[in-house]
């Protein structure tokens, strides 16, 4: 059985001083603020201090002789570049690197920085058959060029009985309709991706 992938989003943007940590610890997304030039060794503590004050830390086992007390540990939150654990006076700019790994007790974060997204995505409301259609695209961390585009036209099966994958009709930025496609709503996707294919 494939052990499942986490991950650790971290937004790393030019002429900031911040950066920002996004990952789910145990069904919560929780997101980071922190300065670019602050020592790592406090974000991982951070991390560890909303655990504890969320009631998601380890719990002591008790002895025999146990007072009725619960004593909680703090969360084990390390980071490591390979199979190195990274210095807890490195600056979060040089610490949160793409391919690091964040280690909270037993759970691997897998460092992903400035991943490519679509923030907006719009096609043209009237489109005329025989003309090119240009989607509307904001894009961040992605170029238009490096995405992976592809155009749909909906299959329509007058008894429907399994789900059925519409062809794809182009895999370019622009479409030039054609008069197969009067009468149907085209379905475009974007795959975000940067001059890296990521």
């Amino acid at each position: 059985m494939c052990e499942k992938e986490y991950f650790v989003f971290v937004r790393s943007e030019d002429g900031k001083d911040t950066l920002s940590l996004r990952l789910n610890l145990r069904g919560r997304e929780c997101r980071f603020l922190r300065a670019k030039n602050e020592p790592v060794g406090r974000a991982l503590k951070r991390i560890a201090t909303n655990l504890a004050r969320n009631g998601e830390t380890k719990r002591k086992k008790k002895g025999k002789g146990g007072d009725g007390v619960d004593d909680t540990l703090p969360a084990e939150v390390v980071l490591y570049a390979g199979i190195t654990e990274v210095s807890s006076e490195t600056e979060n700019q040089d610490a949160w690197v793409g391919g690091n790994t964040l280690r909270v007790d037993d759970r691997r974060f897998v460092v992903t920085v400035n991943t490519p997204a679509v923030k907006f995505l719009k096609l043209p409301c009237c489109l005329l058959a025989t003309c090119p259609a240009v989607p509307l695209v904001e894009l961040e961390f992605a170029d238009v060029e490096h995405c992976r585009w592809a155009w749909r036209r909906p299959v329509v099966d007058p008894k429907p009985r399994l789900p059925i994958s519409d062809p794809i009709i182009s895999t370019s930025f622009i479409y030039w309709t054609a008069e197969e496609d009067e009468g149907y709503k085209l379905v475009l996707e974007c795959t975000p991706c940067n001059e890296s294919g990521e």
